[in-house]
């Protein structure tokens, strides 16, 4: 539940305690499901969020079948598209089996993407290599090394660790999975408050994280 300023489960309670002092005539706009994305799996956290007033949640990396069991679960069934084209649609998404799918294929112009697995980006895209390119755009617009250097050498470790802990999931979507776990190493070293550790090895992040945009702007530059 990493937010910056309030984390997910102080805003579930404040929500519900909106409905809780909302009355018979309010309380419904704030009766909305919440389901927590995270990647938090430890034992016992199923239990904080429930306690929080969440309904059910959601791992990272997330898997298209529990997302779909999670939106049939809690969406409405008047929102429902029960049409056979709304059906075909979710199936085409969940399964791969439609858009603009590689077919197993790594695309050309993502020969030059040596410090990623583009065939777990291509997963995590559902096989489509457009929306893969999108995701590879996302991580370059979303990762700024100079904001993340900001942050340290001004020894604001909660932003730090909100900033690689953003990073340590945007890799692992495009599979990046080394810069990933770099990543989840210097938010943990973050969390502990490990200023002098972190200064120690940060610098292999930092430059995988320069190798591996590097090669993303190569390969959506090729797209053009």
């Amino acid at each position: 539940h990493m937010m910056p300023g309030m984390d997910g489960i102080e805003t579930t309670v404040k929500i519900r305690e909106m409905r809780d002092g909302a009355g018979d005539a309010g309380s419904d706009r704030f009766a909305i499901p919440i389901i927590a994305l995270t990647a938090n799996a430890i034992k016992g956290m199923e239990t904080e969020f429930l306690n929080a007033g969440m309904n059910d949640y959601l791992t990272k990396p997330i898997e298209l079948k529990r997302l779909e069991e999670i939106l049939k679960k809690w969406i409405p069934d008047e929102k429902k598209d029960t049409s056979p084209e709304g059906i075909r649609a979710v199936s085409e998404m969940v399964n791969g089996d439609g858009g603009t799918a590689t077919g197993g294929e790594t695309p050309e112009w993502a020969d030059g993407l040596k410090s990623i697995d583009v065939n777990e980006g291509l997963k995590n895209a559902m096989g489509d290599a457009e929306m893969y390119k999108t995701l590879l755009s996302s991580f370059i617009s979303s990762n700024k090394i100079d904001i993340i250097d900001s942050q340290f050498e001004s020894r604001d470790l909660k932003a730090y660790q909100i900033s690689v802990h953003a990073l340590k999931s945007s890799a692992r979507y495009i599979g990046a999975l080394e810069l990933s776990e770099l990543a989840k190493a210097q938010e943990d070293l973050a969390r502990e408050g490990l200023s002098e550790e972190i200064r120690k090895s940060k610098g292999n992040m930092d430059s995988l994280l320069r190798k591996v945009l590097s090669e993303v702007e190569a390969a959506l530059d090729r797209t053009d």
